[in-house]
């Protein structure tokens, strides 16, 4: 008896390591809420601006638990523009992440499948920004129950970006 109780004891920690059910999403790393290296010039945000610290509780706790060496947080914004939350992430080349969590449910979206999100454009040619021009362009789209996740990114590679999409935690629909 002892045994077999020691057995199910094993076997609970080891499933519960795997799964990540031991606490919970990891908590946001500073880097991630750490300022950006440079200002880059983005679209004007028509939301208030709000603070680093309360960005993750804006949305929801999707936000990226993994970003590229030298990204930042160039700006946080709460609702405003369609959107319950948002915010950009930039590094000293002016690449840049874009995140936006839209309410209720988008449609359906077709392209490639990365875990639970759709990547729907990667190319080089479909967004653009001042500094990098037509640079690489990946846009993710996942459902949560809080509404649309939506993820511009521009300069970043396809392994990166995964990456990045990947480390935001979800509750997919």
């Amino acid at each position: 008896m002892w045994r077999r109780w020691c057995l199910v004891a094993v076997v609970v920690l080891v499933v519960s390591s795997c799964t990540g059910s031991s606490g919970g999403p990891k908590p946001v790393p500073t880097q991630v809420l750490s300022p950006a290296p440079r200002n880059c010039p983005f679209a004007p945000v028509r939301a208030n601006t709000v603070s680093a610290s309360s960005l993750s509780t804006r949305m929801s706790d999707h936000v990226p638990r993994w970003l590229p060496s030298g990204m930042g947080l160039a700006e946080a914004f709460g609702s405003g523009d369609g959107a319950i939350a948002g915010a950009y992430w930039s590094d000293a080349l002016c690449r840049e992440v874009q995140l936006y969590l839209f309410p209720g449910h988008h449609g359906v979206w077709t392209g490639v499948k990365v875990g639970g999100w759709t990547l729907t454009r990667s190319s080089p040619y479909d967004c653009s920004n001042a500094v990098l021009g037509s640079a690489q362009c990946l846009v993710y789209h996942a459902m949560v129950s809080e509404g649309l996740l939506d993820v511009q990114m521009m300069g970043i590679d396809r392994q990166e970006g995964d990456h990045i999409v990947l480390s935001i935690p979800t509750v997919l629909l």
